[in-house]
Parts: structure tokens; sequence; C-alpha cells
């Protein structure tokens, strides 16, 4: 068994003007197996990916995020293109996720990075950071289910995502 956290959606603490703003995006499989980037609008995806022509840029969000400027500028247009044809929605309800990762991604962790962490672990905090690295085919999609080893006693999950993209940082 593991723990399940409610989060509620942090883009509900926005300005209105701001949340026009926002995109939620995501990674999924069509009915033919194809992994495609879509939309969140509501209750329905927008398929991206089909509203571009199956452009390159458009295939994920991490071709997407890769495509720099390029995929930037092709969104708008594209996002309208999905909005006003029906053909392009899907219901989110049972949709087929698919990692938001891409195969060739580099994940790289810091462990116990907080007190709470190393309390629920009943380990002092660490007086350096400890780093370690996953490999991208341990992600699983969204509501997919968790591979459970014979030798694993119980599952536990904790999970932080960071994106900067297209500024420099110096952390």
């Amino acid at each position: 068994h593991f723990r399940h956290r409610q989060r509620k959606d942090s883009s509900d603490e926005f300005p209105e003007d701001v949340k026009r703003l926002i995109m939620k995006l995501l990674n999924f499989y069509t009915e033919q197996n194809q992994k495609a980037m879509g939309l969140v609008a509501g209750e329905i995806v927008l398929n991206l990916s089909s509203a571009s022509g199956h452009r390159s840029e458009l295939v994920s969000v991490g071709a997407w995020l890769r495509s720099g400027k390029t995929g930037g500028d092709l969104m708008p247009a594209i996002r309208e293109r999905a909005a006003s044809d029906s053909s392009f929605a899907r219901p989110l309800a049972g949709l087929k996720h698919a990692p938001l990762i891409e195969p060739d991604s580099r994940i790289f962790c810091v462990g116990l990075n907080y007190a709470d962490h190393a309390a629920e672990n009943n380990l002092p905090p660490p007086s350096s950071p400890i780093f370690f690295s996953k490999l991208a085919s341990v992600v699983i999609p969204h509501l997919a289910a968790i591979p459970k080893p014979a030798v694993t006693e119980q599952l536990d999950y904790e999970a932080e995502f960071a994106v900067v993209i297209g500024k420099r940082t110096d952390r």
C-alpha cells in the first residue's frame, strides 16, 4: 500500500487574466496506439498532434519543448484549429496517458531534500545534498499501474517536477 496525497490544482490560485494563458499539456495514446500531444480543456483533450498534421514539433510535449521558438510560434494557430474542429476532441476520462518524459531524457534527483522527508524515513537531514539519477524507462504514465517486484514489501512514491524553459538559471 502507499499513501495518496491530495493536492489541489495550483492554477486555481492565479488571477483570471493569468489563467487564460495557462496550458495543461499531456502525452496520450491514440486509438491506433500512437503517442500524441494533447491540450486539456476542461473534461476534453484536444489532439494537437493531429491538428498540426503530425508535425514533428508537436508529436509529444518533449518534442514541443525541444523545438523551442519554432514550436512556440506554431502553438497559437494549432490550438485554435484544434479548438474549432470537434474531430480533434477526446474525452479526458478513460484516456490512456503516455509518459510525459522522452526515452532519451535525463532524470536527476535530490534525496531527503526537506526535513519532513527525512523525518518520514526516520533519518536525520543530510549535511549536504544527496544526488542520484533515474532511468527514463522507470517513468510510468499518469494512472498506470505501478509494477511491484515480489521482493518489495511496500510501495512509496514521491514526485516533484521542475522545468526551466528558455531562461538560464543559477539554481
